[in-house]
């Protein structure tokens, strides 16, 4: 898994749009995607998002639950994440989505989230959106 090891086998888009609970945190370029290091963002303006310090990376999210459990695999979007609502996005609709949710173990108010994958037609991650729960 790339979160775990670093090693990348994703097909990014050119470009990618990393999204905060649905807002634009950063536009990462299909080189830049591969380095873990290139996701820490936060949506303009902000230097909180809900009750987590930015810069926020969804890998270092995922990383952290997972070194004793596996993720969730899912492809569709759960209508909450821990104790938040989803706001559902148009896009959902019309486009193939892959959705990584946090290990069973880490499903609390406090640890859970859900990362958004939304595909191109050729299978290439366009967007990444990460949900952190929060009380």
């Amino acid at each position: 898994m790339f979160a775990k090891t670093g090693t990348s086998t994703v097909k990014w888009a050119d470009e990618v749009m990393y999204l905060l609970g649905g807002d634009m945190a950063k536009e990462i370029s299909s080189a830049e995607a591969s380095d873990p290091k290139s996701w820490g963002g936060c949506p303009e303006g902000q230097q909180m998002f809900r009750e987590y310090e930015c810069p926020i990376s969804v890998f270092s999210v995922v990383s952290s639950s997972t070194e004793q459990d596996e993720p969730r695999i899912s492809t569709s979007v759960p209508k909450t994440i821990g104790c938040n609502r989803i706001t559902r996005r148009p896009s959902w609709e019309t486009q193939s989505i892959a959705v990584i949710l946090s290990p069973e173990s880490h499903s609390s108010c406090f640890e859970a989230y859900a990362v958004i994958l939304e595909l191109t037609p050729d299978g290439a991650v366009e967007t990444v959106d990460l949900e952190l729960s929060g009380p």
